[in-house]
């Protein structure tokens, strides 16, 4: 088997999903003790998941986890979705206080160079065509198409944790 460079993104994906499943779960289990302190009750379970929401990195990693399985263009679009996400995120968390010093200067330029790679990766003809089958000449247009997508995902989520702002 041939390396590609498509395995690199879907290890990472792969592994955030995994990782963000496991921290939602011991972040269940740490809050059902603090609130509750007793044996693990489903309803207390239920409670703590929906007001605290364990799981919401879990949920936005589905639709990249779902694309990392299909080699097609809704996987490509799905994928590439996930990282215009996480610029319009770091984006946002960074200006949202301001940027402070150098290292924080220094910080988000290394973020970002980091998953503008992952979307040049995204976008490499060995990955594009050869593994999703997808033409030169449409790769645009999905890029667009995963830019507004990846908003949508982060303003869904903006809203989400800022709703008590908008009243």
């Amino acid at each position: 088997m041939k390396f590609k460079f498509v395995y690199i993104i879907h290890g990472l994906i792969l592994s955030l999903f995994i990782l963000s499943a496991l921290y939602g779960y011991n972040k269940l289990i740490e809050l059902n003790k603090i609130m509750y302190s007793q044996d693990l009750n489903y309803y207390n379970l239920l409670d703590i998941t929906i007001t605290h929401k364990v799981f919401r990195p879990l949920i936005i990693l589905i639709l990249p986890t779902i694309g990392v399985f299909m080699k097609n263009i809704k996987g490509w679009v799905l994928t590439s979705s996930y990282f215009y996400y996480l610029i319009w995120s770091l984006f946002f968390v960074f200006f949202e206080d301001g940027i402070g010093d150098f290292n924080d200067i220094l910080l988000f330029v290394l973020i970002f160079s980091f998953i503008i790679v992952l979307i040049v990766i995204m976008n490499l003809k060995r990955v594009s065509f050869d593994y999703y089958r997808i033409k030169k000449n449409k790769l645009m247009g999905l890029n667009l198409i995963s830019l507004v997508i990846g908003f949508c995902i982060f303003l869904l989520t903006f809203i989400s944790i800022n709703h008590f702002f908008m009243n």
